[in-house]
């Protein structure tokens, strides 16, 4: 695609097969501040006027049409979540908006681009913005702060403050789906980095703990509870498939790493309720059973 002043329009130009097609998205009189292409949809800040100045616009590739999305009133940012299939929107007064962008088989039934079932994210003005596995990370060039959300809750999890501006920021292109595969294999090093830059020139890096060192630092510290919430923050009910496969893998490391922990506590009826919630493919009864030997009659101490 490309933007021609001339003709106030986009051009796509695509060749396949010995044939060729081309459409335009029409009705364009700036040039957009941003743009960003998924599912068949592309989302620009900018690029058309509306009653009250410049909007977020949403252009099917398919037939070029256009729909308004939101207004702007100052800087534009898109923010694009793929594992969600949504972007978010910094639309007036700094308000982060998340807009859901129907798939295929969505846009046949008729659907467009719409709010989605999120809280919105209220945001300082003129803040940068990226995403970082499943945070939003939030930057402000006027004084440093850099703010973490959560992009399933739409909390703010995290705050600190660099010593100057920042001026830049990016992430690191990992999916949920490697960030949870990460998480479950302790072996394996955790690489998803944010670059922040500031105003002098310096350049910061945001590394995520991962959830397994987090879950397992609390289970050690006997803070059973604190370690379901984390697992909830992170890996919320309905979530989707890839979250919920996700979910499953890490409550059986939870369960596992609580018994254990419990046991060795001398708190063996807790224990024993953790390690039986495993499901069958993580839970060796036989090794369980070792513990409770001396209670066991003697047939099952032979089995065993």
């Amino acid at each position: 695609y490309s933007y021609a002043e001339s003709s106030g329009g986009y051009r796509n130009a695509a060749s396949g097969g010995g044939t060729s097609m081309m459409s335009e998205i029409c009705g364009m009189n700036e040039a957009p501040d941003g743009v960003v292409w998924w599912q068949g949809w592309i989302i620009l800040a900018g690029g058309r006027s509306g009653r009250g100045g410049s909007s977020y616009l949403a252009a099917s590739s398919v037939d070029g049409s256009v729909r308004e999305l939101c207004p702007i009133d100052g800087p534009a940012s898109l923010t694009l979540i793929p594992e969600a299939n949504e972007v978010l929107l910094t639309g007036q007064e700094g308000l982060g908006i998340f807009i859901s962008l129907p798939g295929p088989q969505q846009q046949s039934a008729g659907e467009v681009p719409h709010p989605a079932a999120r809280n919105n994210i209220q945001y300082s003005e003129g803040v940068e913005l990226c995403l970082l596995e499943r945070f939003i990370i939030s930057a402000s060039p006027m004084d440093g702060t850099v703010d973490i959300y959560s992009i399933w809750d739409q909390k703010l999890v995290q705050s600190l403050t660099l010593p100057e501006p920042v001026m830049a920021l990016g992430a690191s292109p990992t999916t949920i789906e490697e960030a949870a595969a990460e998480d479950m294999d302790t072996g394996r090093k955790h690489v998803s980095l944010c670059c922040l830059g500031t105003a002098s020139g310096s350049v910061y890096g945001l590394v995520p703990i991962p959830f397994h060192v987090q879950l397992k630092r609390l289970i050690v510290g006997m803070k059973i509870e604190p370690a379901f919430d984390l697992l909830n923050a992170m890996y919320p009910i309905g979530g989707g498939a890839t979250v919920g496969e996700a979910r499953a893998k890490a409550m059986d490391l939870l369960h596992r790493d609580a018994g254990w922990q419990l046991f060795s506590n001398l708190q063996f009826s807790q224990a024993l309720q953790h390690l039986s919630s495993l499901r069958d493919s993580e839970l060796d009864w036989s090794k369980i059973l070792h513990f409770w030997m001396f209670l066991l009659p003697e047939e099952w101490v032979s089995a065993v």
